[in-house]
């Protein structure tokens, strides 16, 4: 992941209107809409190599890695944890606040 950038798509099973913490609304030049209806949100982002993203919260959804990720994700409680992702790579992530 020399000078690439991250890119990921977050595809959220539950949708909700509301913009509050929403980290597409907080960090819009990072994220990108792509479908948004009442069924399913489509959001994919961007991070560049080193990059700090400050705390913010997600819903539940499915998280589809479109390229390699090497990163330390803080939670809201304080613990650290290094996270290693391939392309190609679908998981779930249940809600929570953290940050990059």
């Amino acid at each position: 992941m020399t000078r690439s950038l991250l890119v990921l798509v977050c595809c959220l099973v539950t949708y909700d209107g509301a913009l509050a913490q929403d980290a597409t609304y907080d960090h819009r030049p990072a994220f990108k809409v792509e479908i948004d209806n009442p069924q399913v949100r489509v959001v994919r982002r961007y991070h560049a190599p080193h990059e700090k993203v400050p705390m913010h919260s997600h819903k539940d959804g499915v998280v589809v890695y479109l390229t390699e990720l090497r990163e330390i994700s803080t939670e809201s409680d304080g613990t650290s944890r290094r996270i290693t992702r391939h392309a190609g790579d679908v998981i779930w992530s249940p809600a929570h606040t953290h940050s990059l």
